[in-house]
């Protein structure tokens, strides 16, 4: 599956998401900081290194963002960790934006 596909598809979830939860913005400030952790200097490839524990992604994940993003929020990168797929966090961003960018 080309990675286009799957960072829309993450971004129609998440969308979805922040639509029934009235979160747009939250879920917006939400990804940026998630993206901003992972251009610290090996945090992308740590989490997507399949030799790397899942557990251990997550504690990383938890240690990088803490309280500054929801618990949801930080559950999708957990998931993208555990597949691998972390890299794919910036064109999520990208996909959502410009769906909260059609919707309004």
């Amino acid at each position: 599956m080309p990675q286009s596909a799957s960072a829309n598809r993450y971004a129609q979830a998440v969308f979805q998401i922040a639509v029934d939860r009235d979160e747009l913005d939250v879920w917006s400030a939400d990804l940026q900081t998630l993206v901003g952790a992972l251009d610290v200097e090996g945090f992308a490839l740590l989490l997507d290194a399949p030799q790397v524990p899942v557990v251990h992604k997550v504690e990383a994940i938890n240690r990088a963002v803490g309280d500054s993003v929801a618990a949801l929020s930080a559950n999708l990168l957990s998931l993208l960790a555990s597949k691998n797929l972390a890299h794919l966090l910036t064109d999520v961003l990208d996909e959502y934006s410009k769906m909260i960018d059609f919707q309004l």
